[in-house]
Order: structure tokens, then C-alpha cells, then sequence
């Protein structure tokens, strides 16, 4: 794991803002961030002398950290509303920062960091400005990356398509992203079922690695076209997945992974927060309407509360009620058809009747 900083971290904010932050500063063993977490930034900058280049380089790595965070919480048609935020006001923003390969000389300064903000902070900012925003993550998503050449096909070694994912951030996203930890083959699942996206086997991966969908990738060189191309299909959290990206025979492919993977992640956080996004009135998600039956209020109040703690379910609201059913508009970030994908696996059915869906408890 990176070299933590805190104490160090601590003192030079304060030297880089001219404010005391020891209150808001918290230590290592804080809470996990989320989506208000970003790691990786690298800062390079010279100055006359040592402090002053680290206070520089620290001010560009806040500033770039705090826009990783307000495009990840909002769409991409409301980023030109995004507000600009004045440098003295940057720091009141972070809870704290840690520094990692650290190198200095007598007039520059070179570092990787990772900061996180406050949440509430950070929300205030888009209300005020009156940009709709989400920090609602998905429920875990397995990427399971082929890579196949000739008629050969890779699943952990040897395979690029897999390292290409490896490079991203893959935990503080909106959408969680889950790899497999080694050939699904030694796992008991067939790679050739994987590949052709078969329900038993999909179904295999979602118990193994905890994950709500399943993602398929694959990359290959298009001989025939003198093309390397990489498609991703599946369910995922916002909807259905079917994406694919084309590029020039002979190109690199790690480098070709890695452009056609960010735009994927980009694609499927766009989906998620189209469906996630708060909506007037606050609510999220797509009302989905349930009619459910129960034998009396207290198998009622159970049924209700295993609802409203399913992931990507947000608000409840009651239709009609009486004393053995009830028919509710439940707001859910996803389709009909998921939801019932996900109740399924709780031990609930749902089925299509055409304005509602009908729930029954098993």
C-alpha cells in the first residue's frame, strides 16, 4: 500500500492554504470515501525553492482531485454548469490527504496523492449552483476481460484486456467494479459458457464474487478487417449493456484496451446516474409499480423493510393498502426486469402484468 502521510500531509496544507485544518484533518483509519475519494494524482511542479514547489504542486493536485469528484457525481450534459471553485476556498472542501512517492529536490517537488473531500461540502457546492448530481454507488458489477487471439482465448495470464481494467479505479467509481481473482475455469465455470453469456453461468459468478450483473468483455484482433476491436455486454445496474470500440490492425494492445475500457466505465457510470440521479422532488430512480400481498401488518412492515434495503432502491410510496395486500410505486435504479433479477436472489418473485408487477415472497 502507498507511504500514509498524514502528519506531514497535515502541516503543509495549512503551509499551502494559510488556514488551520488540524479539526477537519482525520486520521488513516478513517472511514472509507467512496466517490469523494481520489487516488492516483501525480503533481510535478519547480519553484525557487522545496516548500514553495510543494505547496504548488499540492494547490494543481487539489484543484484537479475536486473536479475528478464533481464529473464523477454529475452527467455529462450538466458539466458545463459545474461551478468553478476559487483556490482560497479549495481546502474548507477536503477532509484530508495522503502523500505518496514523494520525491524533492532544492527547487522541485514530485509526488503522487489521494485526497478526500467532504461529502457535504461537496454537495452543497453542486445545490447552490443547481446541478443535479448522485453520489448513490451501484451495486458491485463483475468485468469479466477476454482477451483472444487466434483461436486461443485468455482469461488471466498473458491477457491485456485484463491488465487494461487493473489501471483504473475501479472501487471509488459510482459503479463498482469487481474482477476475477483467477480463471474462472478453476473455479467451476466453464470460460466457453462465460463467453457466450450463459445464465447458468453468469448466475455461478454472481454468487461467487457477491456481485449484483455481470459483464462480459472481450478483446480480440479482427484479422479479417485488419482491426483490434473490445466489446463489453450484460445487464448492468442502469440498464442493458452492449458497447464496442474499433480500432487500427497493429496497434498496441494494452494501449487499445485502456481507451476502449475508459470509455466503457464512461458509458456505464453515464447509465447509472441517468438512473440514479435525483429527480424533482428529490426521488430516484424509476417508480416501478408492485402489487404485493402479506397476511397481516407485521408481515407487511418485514416485507416493506427488506424492499427499502435492497441496493438501487430509493423511495417507497403507498398506491392502495388494506389488511392482506398493497400496491406500491417503488423508485429503483434500474428496470422491471433487473429488479426482479435481484428480488429473485433475496427469495422474492416478481412478474410482468403488464401496468404493475406483481410480488410474491417465497
Amino acid at each position: 500500500m502507498r507511504r500514509s502521510v498524514w502528519a506531514a500531509g497535515q502541516a503543509c496544507l495549512r503551509a499551502a492554504f494559510g488556514l488551520g485544518l488540524a479539526a477537519a484533518m482525520l486520521s488513516q483509519d478513517a472511514a472509507e470515501a467512496g466517490p469523494y475519494e481520489v487516488e492516483g494524482i501525480a503533481v510535478q511542479a519547480h519553484a525557487a525553492d522545496a516548500v514553495t514547489a510543494k505547496r504548488a504542486a499540492i494547490a494543481d493536485g487539489l484543484a484537479r482531485a475536486l473536479a475528478v469528484v464533481l464529473q464523477r457525481l454529475t452527467r455529462a450534459d450538466d458539466r458545463a454548469l459545474l461551478p468553478r471553485v476559487p483556490p482560497e476556498s479549495l481546502d474548507a472542501m477536503v477532509t484530508n490527504f495522503s502523500i505518496g512517492k514523494e520525491r524533492s529536490s532544492a527547487t522541485a517537488y514530485i509526488a503522487t496523492l489521494t485526497f478526500r473531500f467532504e461529502p457535504a461540502a461537496v454537495q452543497a457546492l453542486l445545490a447552490s449552483a443547481g446541478v443535479p448530481y448522485t453520489d448513490r454507488q451501484a451495486p458491485p458489477i463483475l468485468v469479466v476481460p477476454v482477451y483472444r487471439e487466434g483461436t486461443r482465448h485468455f482469461y488471466m495470464d498473458n491477457n491485456p484486456h485484463l491488465d487494461a481494467w487493473r489501471t483504473f479505479d475501479l472501487v471509488n467509481t459510482l459503479t463498482p467494479i469487481r474482477l476475477p481473482e483467477g480463471n474462472v475455469a478453476d473455479q467451476g465455470v466453464d470460460p466457453k459458457e462465460v463467453l457466450a453469456r450463459d445464465a447458468g453461468a453468469l448466475a455461478g459468478l454472481r454468487y461467487l464474487y457477491g456481485a449484483e450483473s455481470v459483464l462480459v468483455g472481450l478483446c480480440e484482433t479482427d484479422a479479417a478487417h485488419g482491426r483490434f476491436s473490445c466489446s463489453l455486454e450484460g445487464a448492468g445496474p442502469g440498464g442493458p449493456v452492449a458497447l464496442k470500440e474499433s480500432f487500427a490492425g497493429g496497434s498496441d494492445p494494452l494501449a487499445v484496451a485502456q481507451a476502449a475500457v475508459g470509455s466503457f466505465l464512461a458509458e456505464i457510470e453515464e447509465q447509472w446516474k441517468i438512473a440514479s440521479t435525483a429527480q424533482p422532488g428529490g426521488l430516484i430512480g424509476t417508480p416501478i409499480r408492485l402489487r404485493v400481498s402479506f397476511a397481516g401488518l407485521a408481515q407487511w412492515q418485514a416485507l416493506r423493510a427488506r424492499l427499502a434495503g435492497l441496493p438501487g432502491v430509493g423511495q417507497i410510496d403507498i398506491e392502495a393498502l388494506n389488511a392482506r395486500g398493497a400496491l406500491i410505486s417503488l423508485y429503483y435504479a434500474g428496470s422491471g426486469e433487473q429488479l426482479a433479477d435481484v428480488l429473485a436472489r433475496d427469495g422474492m418473485a416478481l412478474a410482468n402484468a403488464g401496468d404493475h408487477w406483481v410480488l410474491t415472497s417465497y
